[in-house]
């Protein structure tokens, strides 16, 4: 079993827009992984914010063992437990239908032969087999199971590729297109690198921090250790835990002037839950709370003129 890592690294993306990116992204994954029979040894649902998971779309499916990545200069997804390859199966491949692959005594026809020779087996292997189009010849075969690596290379370009984009743009000289520029890709099956190709930028193992306080340059050796390098470059790549961070120190700095944090308009649900406090999560990759106070001066109101 191997974990895989993938972060795809952009210019800033719209704050309205970095959920849904995300979200999309590791849908399109997990459906495509599931196609191919891999599954997660880890049986348990994939972790996600409160906000916007699965109100805004709730055709969205994520393997178990998924966690996503979404932060302004990024966007992708950590599964642990994935397997080395595909299981080995049989495939039933299917012929000429059976009124011309056998004769009136119930022997195979030229065109079974025919069949039988295009696939690489012999007239033995055949046997009746039923299909939409009804009765016909056909035969089993052992299949060998892919590689996840493998796999991988193909389904992480076009599940990229399959992305729904509310507004898209060129960069440089070249004609790919996507939310925003992107300038880095790192895709890790355990402690090597996938490689692929994502709107013209290679995959490799490094990363970036914080564009201001952080590193250029970040290696990653493993999967695992994703989040804690990111989160010493003074990035917390993932969402819930942004909202989570934001929302303690709120309730810290309420707490210590007595107050509350919580903001209600017309009887309706707290703003922040939904509108705010998600935009401020999609907008900083660090998000800190301050107190902020308003000079005596300027609160009080002068004498009234008669």
């Amino acid at each position: 079993m191997a974990d895989f890592l993938l972060e795809i690294g952009t210019e800033e993306i719209p704050a309205g827009m970095v959920w849904d990116l995300a979200a999309n992204l590791g849908h399109n994954v997990s459906e495509s992984l599931a196609r191919q029979d891999i599954a997660s040894s880890l049986k348990r649902p994939s972790d996600v914010p409160m906000f916007a998971f699965p109100a805004s779309n709730p055709f969205w499916k994520l393997i178990d063992g998924m966690r996503l990545i979404a932060a302004p200069r990024r966007i992708g997804f950590l599964i642990e437990g994935l397997p080395e390859k595909q299981a080995d199966r049989e495939e039933t491949v299917i012929g000429p239908n059976l009124s011309v692959a056998r004769d009136a005594n119930g022997q195979w026809t030229k065109a079974a032969e025919g069949f039988a020779r295009k696939q690489g087996a012999s007239l033995d292997d055949l046997m009746e087999v039923q299909s939409p189009k009804g009765p016909c010849a056909g035969f089993t075969r052992p299949v060998a199971g892919k590689s996840t690596s493998r796999l991988l290379r193909e389904i992480i370009p076009a599940a990229v590729e399959a992305l729904y984009l509310p507004k898209a743009m060129r960069w440089g000289g070249g004609e790919q297109t996507f939310v925003r520029p992107v300038r880095w890709v790192v895709a890790l099956l355990g402690d090597q690198v996938v490689p692929l190709e994502i709107k013209g930028v290679a995959s490799g193992r490094a990363s970036r921090g914080h564009r201001i306080h952080g590193a250029d340059d970040i290696e990653i050796s493993s999967p695992r250790e994703y989040f804690d390098k990111l989160r010493e470059n003074l990035v917390i790549a993932d969402p819930k835990e942004r909202e989570k961070n934001i929302r303690e120190e709120l309730d810290t700095l309420a707490k210590s002037v007595k107050g509350d944090w919580d903001v209600h308009f017309r009887g309706q649900e707290d703003i922040f839950s939904g509108g705010l406090l998600q935009t401020l999560v999609f907008t900083c990759e660090y998000p800190t709370a301050f107190l902020g106070t308003i000079p005596e001066s300027y609160i009080h109101l002068p004498e009234p003129i008669f």
